[in-house]
């Protein structure tokens, strides 16, 4: 969360575009992973849930298929929008190997 705010701060764009957003959502709707672990990352996710509905009420044309991630425990309604530089500042070394090792993931891009 503090590395997205700063990224913010520093000129980054909150939010990636709607094409991106809806190509993450895409691949974690069909995910092994993307299930429904009761929780999720509570730390950030009921800021930055109400961070996506004030500005423009973001979407995936998948939010109903998307639960959370069984790697990170990031609520993927909310990660799909979320710079994947800010997503990736919070990873410890382990959960970087296990995203390496889902090939198809794109929280693995650029690790």
């Amino acid at each position: 969360m503090a590395s997205w705010i700063a990224g913010i701060i520093h000129g980054q764009g909150a939010f990636v575009s709607q094409e991106e957003a809806d190509r993450r959502a895409v691949i974690c709707a069909g995910c092994e992973f993307n299930t429904n672990i009761g929780g999720s990352c509570g730390a950030c996710v009921d800021r930055v849930a109400r961070a996506l509905r004030i500005i423009g009420g973001r979407k995936s044309q998948y939010d109903d298929k998307l639960e959370a991630c069984a790697i990170c425990s990031c609520a993927l309604r909310v990660a799909v929008h979320i710079p994947l530089e800010a997503q990736q500042a919070g990873l410890s070394n382990e959960l970087k190997e296990e995203f390496r090792r889902v090939g198809y993931c794109w929280k693995n891009e650029g690790l």
